[in-house]
């Protein structure tokens, strides 16, 4: 019950969501992000760097990423992704460090929707 009611939680308003050791090996992903990468489950190497290279992430980005692991702390990175099907989705992923266990990472991606004003000067 416990970890139904945790992955419910965790996918709140999200496109898909993962736990990393601070390694930037995933030990988690939830079920929406196994229908936008369906292949990665069955990787040997389960890890956010051959994510990134998977997705066609761009290496300034992926470093961007990286740093926030390495820093620690609350980060988001901004970015396009390839998903499994071949679409890129420009995503916005939020980089949490977990309190306990310490050296683990939530990470929450969602749509990026880039501010657009409607001619009025009233951003919507």
């Amino acid at each position: 019950f416990q970890n139904a009611l945790f992955a419910s939680a965790a996918t709140l308003n999200t496109q898909f969501c993962l736990i990393t050791k601070r390694d930037g090996t995933i030990v988690y992903f939830d079920p929406n992000f196994q229908k936008l990468f369906p292949g990665f489950a069955k990787m040997d190497n389960r890890a956010i760097d051959t994510l990134l290279d998977a997705g066609r992430v761009s290496k300034e980005d992926q470093k961007t990423v990286f740093d926030a692991f390495e820093k620690g702390g609350f980060h988001k990175v901004v970015f396009p992704i390839r998903t499994g099907d071949g679409i890129t989705i420009k995503i916005i992923l939020m980089i949490d460090p977990l309190p306990r266990p310490s050296g683990f990472f939530l990470l929450r991606a969602r749509e990026y929707i880039e501010k657009r004003s409607d001619g009025s000067g009233v951003t919507v």
